[in-house]
């Protein structure tokens, strides 16, 4: 069973734009860490200097790590990828994780066309960020997507059988998995050895034909949903990851009515898959 420590949510679920009130809220939920992506209501690739310091000092004081710095590099076409204005974006995401002490970045390998093949050219363009990623002493974590090659379980094995480096790990969203018409527990038994956060939402999906007819790729067809209330299995794959023995964490994610109160229902259900006791 793992522990509070392990589990932890997006600040900008909380509040996108008081990031410091988002870092107590989630300390009053006892929670273990905190990831950043909106702070101070821009992306954090953009962060003052003062803010992170500002942050520092509020994870400090509420005895929160910051686990994983989101980064938007790579929700982009594959050709742009390597584009010294995406490669500065990756580059400001990692200076602030160093800053903030979480040495791990979340990244997408570029926009999926089903009808271009640039599989090449993304694992070509994912080489060379964790090839920075080596020289700046970060991890970067791949998240599954629906919007990019990420979505693809077969693009990310081919990812991690061809670049051998700790400084490649998976972001595994099983909503995202799901609602590109995926097979959640096939693409976590894929993907499990790699994985060291998995995102906790969940989708009820509006538009079925479109979803059984490969997936959704863009947004549209589906509503967020409160854990629990979707389509996404999240019980057979909660019973499957504590049977693998994951070590990793649990990140809750919040696409809609940013607030406490729904991270707080979301936590309460997620611990009560996971067998976590509130205390008394």
């Amino acid at each position: 069973m793992p522990s509070m420590k392990r589990i932890g949510v997006i600040t900008n679920g909380i509040d996108p734009d008081n990031t410091l009130a988002a870092i107590e809220a989630a300390k009053q939920m006892q929670m273990g860490y905190v990831d950043l992506r909106i702070v101070f209501g821009h992306v954090i690739e953009t962060a003052t200097p003062e803010e992170i310091h500002r942050i520092a000092d509020a994870c400090a004081a509420a005895e929160l790590d910051v686990d994983i710095v989101y980064s938007s590099y790579g929700k982009c076409p594959v050709a742009d990828m390597t584009s010294p204005k995406e490669l500065d974006t990756l580059r400001a995401a990692m200076s602030a994780a160093r800053a903030l002490k979480a040495g791990r970045v979340r990244f997408f390998p570029g926009f999926y066309n089903p009808a271009v093949n640039e599989a090449e050219a993304a694992m070509k363009a994912v080489r060379q960020a964790v090839a920075i990623a080596e020289k700046e002493g970060v991890v970067l974590a791949m998240e599954t997507e629906t919007c990019n090659w990420s979505r693809e379980p077969d693009f990310m094995k081919r990812c991690f059988d061809e670049i051998t480096s700790d400084h490649l790990k998976i972001l595994f969203d099983p909503s995202n998995l799901y609602l590109s018409g995926k097979d959640v527990i096939e693409a976590w038994n894929l993907m499990k050895r790699h994985t060291i956060s998995i995102h906790v939402k969940d989708a009820a999906i509006t538009a079925r034909e479109t979803w059984r007819n490969g997936g959704f790729i863009r947004g549209g067809g589906y509503n967020w949903v409160t854990l629990g209330d979707g389509e996404v299995p999240w019980k057979t794959l909660v019973e499957q990851i504590q049977r693998d023995g994951y070590e990793g964490n649990f990140g809750i994610e919040l696409h809609f009515s940013p607030g406490a109160a729904l991270v707080g229902v979301n936590l309460g259900r997620l611990k009560a898959f996971l067998g976590i006791k509130s205390p008394r």
